[in-house]
C-alpha cells in the first residue's frame, strides 16, 4: 500500500546540501511581490481625491 520514496526509507537526511547554493535559490525564488500594494495604495488615492474635493466644496460653501 505504499510507494516507496526518500523521505519515507528516511534516506533524504543523508543527501548532501550545498548551503551557499541553497541560500543563493532561497533569495531567487522567494523575491517579494510588490505590484499588489502598489495597485491597492493607487486604488486607494484615486478613491480619496473625490472625497477631499466634495469636503473643500463644502468648507467653501458653509464660508460664503
Amino acid at each position: 500500500n505504499a510507494k516507496p520514496n526518500p523521505m519515507a526509507r528516511n534516506t533524504l537526511k543523508h543527501k548532501t546540501i550545498d548551503p551557499v547554493l541553497r541560500q543563493e535559490k532561497r533569495r531567487e525564488w522567494n523575491q517579494p511581490v510588490i505590484w499588489p500594494m502598489v495597485l491597492l495604495l493607487g486604488v486607494i488615492l484615486i478613491s480619496i481625491i473625490p472625497a477631499v474635493i466634495t469636503y473643500r466644496r463644502q468648507q467653501r460653501a458653509a464660508v460664503q
